[in-house]
């Protein structure tokens, strides 16, 4: 221990009531995923490259290329990339036989009922090659003729956050999520085999607008394709099926967010039990399905992690220095167990589910929760801080 003689620490808790982070099966999943009031995250964002075909008509001296006579609209509509939510599997990565688009309290999706929106977030990016020009005949195994027309050589990208709101080279098109490429040529040659295609970072979300009425379990499809129209290969789609349901399931929790250990000195360092907090995990819960759903928590550290039931003070002035470790407990015998050991009601501090109860109607209760600072003898002076997210799971 330094000479200094004391030292702050405080455990801040950022409260959420989120489902959790989950990347499902690709196929249908066996039973519905339930959902919840508020946003959550269904599928996290995965890497994918959706790659270029060489398409259904080529000109005959353009092996790999498509031609077309109307290209403005279909390079705005989304020719580079488009993220569809529909109620069947697309053949195309045409906007249509969609979820129909909406919006509301700040959030903007695809719509599978009244109330419930999907909601694509991430990026696409992806190189359009153009050469403007004529093909005679503009059928199958025609000749092109390049003009003086200006061609194209372009990377478009565009951006949805969770909100479902755009940025960059969006698709013209209102109705879906696309990256647009702006071109002013009506008679030209796309590439159809552009640096391996486009790059993907997607992922997605639900909006449950509050007081929704209950829907039966849904099948959603999510497809993002590279191409609009013309690209109609299946293998082409990263293609994620949900089962989804909504019976009107919801909780809130409150605690308190931000934990105070006070002034730490010398001799606080290998106290018995460390030095303890006590609060309270209040829960409310209404579930108007009246099905039996079990209700779960975890705690994700959001500094630094530390072992299964512990995070670390992380010290303010001195990088990297530990200035000890943080506990949790929860239950009745919150306040028994409270210490620097391991415990039957010690909370996991790993992002580990915990069970809490099964919610079979509207139900309030209040758990007794003690959090307890372990301080190390090599602590640095000053103020010390760690962080973490205590989520809802149902």
């Amino acid at each position: 221990m330094t000479a200094v003689t004391t030292k702050r620490g405080q455990l801040t808790c950022w409260v959420r009531c989120l489902l959790g982070a989950a990347t499902l099966a690709w196929a249908a999943n066996s039973s519905a995923l339930e959902l919840r009031s508020g946003y959550q995250v269904i599928s996290e964002a995965e890497s994918k490259t959706l790659p270029w075909t060489t398409g259904g008509i080529v000109p005959g001296n353009k092996p790999g290329w498509y031609y077309s006579t109307n290209m403005v609209p279909f390079l705005g509509y989304g020719q580079v990339g488009t993220v569809l939510v529909s109620a069947a599997p697309l053949a195309t990565g045409e906007c249509v036989n969609m979820f129909p688009m909406a919006s509301y309290d700040g959030y903007r999706g695809y719509e599978i009922a009244a109330g419930i929106l999907v909601i694509p977030f991430g990026t696409m990016t992806g190189k359009m090659v153009l050469t403007a020009g004529t093909m005679n005949p503009s059928t199958n195994g025609g000749t092109f003729t390049p003009n003086a027309n200006p061609g194209l050589n372009v990377t478009s990208s565009a951006s949805w956050d969770k909100f479902g709101t755009g940025s960059g080279d969006l698709s013209t098109r209102s109705d879906c999520f696309g990256v647009g490429t702006t071109y002013t040529v009506a008679n030209a040659v796309v590439e159809m085999n552009t640096d391996g295609g486009t790059q993907a970072v997607i992922g997605y979300g639900v909006y449950v607008k509050p007081g929704t009425a209950k829907m039966p379990t849904k099948t959603v499809y999510l497809q993002a394709a590279r191409g609009y129209r013309w690209n109609a290969t299946p293998s082409t789609f990263d293609v994620r099926t949900f089962a989804l349901t909504w019976s009107g399931m919801d909780c809130t929790l409150s605690t308190d967010a931000s934990i105070p250990f006070g002034d730490i000195t010398p001799a606080d360092v290998g106290t018995p039990g460390g030095i303890s907090v006590a609060s309270t995990l209040d829960m409310n819960c209404s579930n108007p399905s009246g099905n039996a759903i079990p209700v779960s928590y975890s705690v994700v550290p959001k500094t630094q992690a530390g072992d299964h039931y512990s995070v670390p003070l992380m010290s303010e002035t001195q990088n990297g220095t530990v200035n000890g470790d943080v506990r949790g407990f929860l239950g009745a015998t919150a306040s028994a167990d409270a210490g620097c050991v391991d415990k039957g009601s010690s909370m996991p501090m790993d992002g580990t589910k915990t069970s809490l109860r099964t919610v079979t109607t509207g139900t309030s209760w209040s758990d007794p929760l003690v959090w307890v600072l372990c301080p190390s003898a090599a602590a640095a002076p000053g103020p010390a801080k760690a962080t973490v997210t205590l989520d809802l799971n149902w």
